[in-house]
């Protein structure tokens, strides 16, 4: 039984199998190189060993290139020997300290992994690929001649970058001429005289807008009113439509159109809108100073009216309630005739206070007696 037949069954790597990948990964045949490690799998050889062995391999090759007559270093066998030197040839020094160094990582990461083949595949492809790869005496080499090509045994000197824009020396300030004399002074286009237009029929000022009354706007220069004096007041009409319009725009929020159906009367003066109220309680009063129902009525009235303004509220003064005749004394005596009864005071339903708690909630009154139960409709 051989050597190799012995390797076998030991599940060892043969000779053979190191030389052969080296070959492989010397002309780059990476399938080779992948069918070379199915052969190895398939026979139950230890691919983590057959890293090892190759790892060794490929260093022997690197000592055999270095040193020459290196068998001492190696201790191989004669006919080994002159094979590994044979393969040597066909490897450049950097190019087995490339491969070193893509097949130790490998080797130390297929000890980790669980699924060394894969990582073993890997590296072979890489190493495969660096057949590809140009040697570094052969780019030297096609350097020295690129310098010869250009003349003068060196290297042209890189031409100069274009300078940007912004850094461009300005052209030279031209000299300066014969004194000019005065310079012109030509007015803006906006205010160069125009030309008189043709002679013709001369149209009639228009004439001022008039207030309600009769009396005429104060107009500006030419004719248009002047900005000072502000819009004038719409009519009662016009007013009255400018006020429902105002309410519509802020109809969203219901509690203050509650309120604001109350408006008795609503008038311009200046640049204030003033609304006259009855005399409300102080809860009116406060929903309608709260600032958010404030403003929504200014920013309504600003949009209907066509420019801020403020809003004032006036509320009319309550009417003196009449005065309730005071009781007499009661008698002293058994036999004095009995005094008559006090006059009884209007209605609760129709107090001020009562109607507008039942405006605002939506109450209505329950007749005297109710105790609970359905409520009557």
């Amino acid at each position: 039984m051989g050597g190799q037949a012995v390797a076998e069954l030991l599940g060892l790597v043969a000779s053979d199998a190191l030389f052969t990948a080296a070959a492989a990964v010397g002309e780059g045949a990476a399938g080779r190189l992948l069918e070379l490690v199915g052969e190895l799998s398939s026979r139950g050889s230890d691919l983590r060993l057959f890293a090892g062995e190759l790892l060794g391999h490929l260093r022997n090759l690197l000592i055999v290139k270095v040193t020459g007559k290196a068998r001492q270093l190696l201790g191989l066998a004669p006919a080994d020997f002159e094979r590994t030197a044979a393969q040597a040839e066909a490897f450049t020094v950097p190019r087995l300290e490339v491969l070193l160094h893509l097949l130790g990582p490998a080797e130390q990461e297929m000890r980790r992994s669980g699924y060394p083949r894969f990582v073993l595949e890997a590296a072979l492809v890489r190493m495969a690929e660096t057949a590809a790869a140009p040697a570094l005496d052969d780019l030297i080499r096609r350097l020295a001649e690129l310098e010869g090509r250009l003349g003068g045994g060196g290297l042209a000197p890189p031409a100069a970058a274009p300078q940007p824009t912004l850094f461009r020396e300005s052209p030279p300030a031209p000299r300066p001429g014969p004194p000019a004399g005065p310079p012109q002074m030509v007015p803006p286009a906006g205010e160069r005289p125009v030309p008189p237009p043709a002679a013709g029929p001369v149209p009639p000022p228009p004439r001022p807008p008039r207030l309600e009354g009769g009396a005429p706007q104060p107009s500006g220069p030419g004719g248009s009113p002047s900005r000072g004096t502000g819009a004038p007041p719409p009519a009662g009409a016009d007013l009255s439509a400018a006020w429902e319009d105002v309410k519509r725009r802020v109809e969203r929020q219901k509690r203050l159109v509650t309120l604001l159906e109350e408006v008795q009367e609503v008038r311009l003066e200046g640049e204030t809108l003033i609304l006259v109220f009855p005399n409300g309680n102080t809860f009116s009063r406060m929903t309608l100073e709260e600032p958010e129902y404030k403003q929504a009525v200014g920013a309504a009235a600003a949009d209907v009216f066509g420019r801020r303004l403020a809003i004032e509220y006036r509320f009319l003064a309550q009417p003196p309630r009449p005065a309730v005749a005071e009781a007499p004394a009661p008698p002293t005596e058994a036999a004095a005739p009995a005094a008559p009864e006090p006059p009884v005071p209007a209605e609760p339903a129709e107090h001020p206070l009562v109607q507008e708690a039942l405006r605002l909630f939506g109450g209505r009154l329950l007749p005297p007696g109710h105790r609970g139960g359905a409520v009557p409709f």
